[in-house]
């Protein structure tokens, strides 16, 4: 490839021969072959440079663990790049570089400079970097760029394809949920709630409520309405939720990172403790999973299928919500942003035996700072733990969670207090 100073080298060269021409002297022509000489030498010394060369490349994936089948992010990969001279002339000033997108993105172009390389000889290279964002990268070709000696032309040649890296998202061991425990304790006492066959009582009414639940003898007896309540054998999973459609923010730092490293981190926690999972969310419909082949995918498989997830798949928050059979335990993440989503929690509240919803805040909304609060506090008022988690803040909106394991989820309580930052003081 020919560079902007070889054209001007080649524009002087030809300029000279025409004055020498004219003029007829002698150093004129002189100055004119050294030039002709430099080009011929530059255009053919890049071609030998980069011709008979072998690269390979390997990267080191850090082991399996308990939390990760493969590398996740903020973990070390060492990525190394053999170079073997296969010609019996040594090779001089050549570029060996290539594009990681698994680093972060102002560290993306691994480039190495080698000044010298002897006859049947071999350079190894080697690159360490930190995953920076779950997802398939593919990292580029190991390209060998050779201008040398005086830089009027380039050769360019891709040595290695394309080789595809899966980082999988950050997962926080979470000490404890009380969502999980409360699901997998054990209990004598039966649960109850408003879905099911056998009648075990009454409680108060509460807006929201089912209208044709209502025990009128109770009513009249106790002079406000009641409603019946049923003792039913459920579903132990926990049900999680979030969006992949509508994801605000930029780069890592998206509703939908945030959503996944949430949703993983509460799945791990699940299985961990002899638990199952069913996340909605992006293209994972429902899907089951746990630490049995009988409980649906494993967990190598779930964190998989996060890793690979997508803006704009799946469905919304409302119509996830629609599916969750009565009386389960649920976990959704939302954004503060989404009032439509709020709506549909407040809806589908009283049908659910536990909910903690998590809203990310402070993701680029748009939405004005009364209206965003307005619905996460009637939220509240619809007896829902709220956490709020805003950026670069998700170990703390973690570790509210794992505060949430002291407080009563019973649906026929009064209300559940909100660990975390009021959302009356959203910004």
């Amino acid at each position: 490839m020919i560079t902007a100073k070889a054209t001007g080298f080649i524009s002087v060269a030809i300029l000279l021969f025409l004055v020498g021409r004219v003029t007829l002297v002698g150093w004129v022509y002189l100055v004119d072959a050294v030039l002709w000489g430099i080009i011929i030498l530059s255009f053919l010394v890049p071609w030998l440079g980069a011709a008979f060369l072998e690269t390979q490349r390997r990267v080191d994936r850090p082991k399996s663990g308990a939390l990760h089948p493969g590398p996740a992010e903020g973990d070390l990969l060492h990525i190394d790049v053999s170079v073997r001279n296969r010609a019996f002339f040594p090779r001089f000033l050549f570029n060996v570089y290539y594009d990681c997108p698994v680093a972060a993105p102002d560290s993306r172009l691994k480039r190495f400079f080698i000044a010298q390389m002897p006859a049947w000889g071999q350079v190894n290279l080697s690159a360490t970097v930190t995953a920076y964002q779950r997802g398939l990268h593919h990292l580029g070709p190991v390209t060998v760029e050779s201008s040398a000696p005086f830089g009027l032309f380039r050769r360019r040649v891709y040595r290695t394809a394309s080789e595809p890296v899966l980082v999988y998202p950050m997962v926080h061991p979470l000490r404890r949920l009380a969502l999980v425990e409360a699901r997998y304790g054990e209990s004598v006492q039966p649960r109850k709630s408003l879905a099911g066959m056998d009648p075990v009582g009454s409680r108060h009414y509460f807006p929201g409520d089912p209208r044709r639940y209502i025990h009128w003898r109770n009513t009249a007896k106790m002079g406000r309405p009641m409603v019946k309540e049923f003792e039913d054998a459920k579903d132990p999973t926990l049900d999680i939720i979030f969006d992949a459609i509508q994801v605000e923010g930029e780069g890592k730092d998206t509703t939908l990172e945030y959503s996944i490293k949430i949703a993983a981190s509460a799945a791990d926690y699940a299985i961990r403790n002899q638990g199952t999972v069913r996340v909605w969310g992006g293209n994972l419909r429902g899907e089951t999973a746990g630490v049995s082949e009988g409980d649906g995918m494993s967990w190598p498989a779930l964190l998989r299928q996060m890793s690979l997830m997508q803006a704009g798949e799946g469905w919304g928050i409302a119509e996830s919500l629609s599916r969750l059979p009565p009386g389960c335990s649920a976990l959704v993440i939302v954004s503060s942003d989404d009032q439509e989503a709020i709506q549909a929690l407040i809806r589908e509240a009283p049908r659910l035996e536990r909910l903690v919803v998590v809203a990310l805040a402070g993701f680029g909304e748009t939405e004005a700072t009364e209206t965003r609060g307005s619905g996460l506090s009637a939220l509240e008022r619809s007896r829902v733990s709220v956490l709020l988690c805003r950026p670069h803040r998700l170990p703390d909106a973690l570790e509210s969670l794992e505060r949430l394991g002291g407080l009563s989820f019973d649906r026929s309580a009064a209300g559940i207090p909100t660990i975390g930052t009021p959302t009356g003081a959203a910004e």
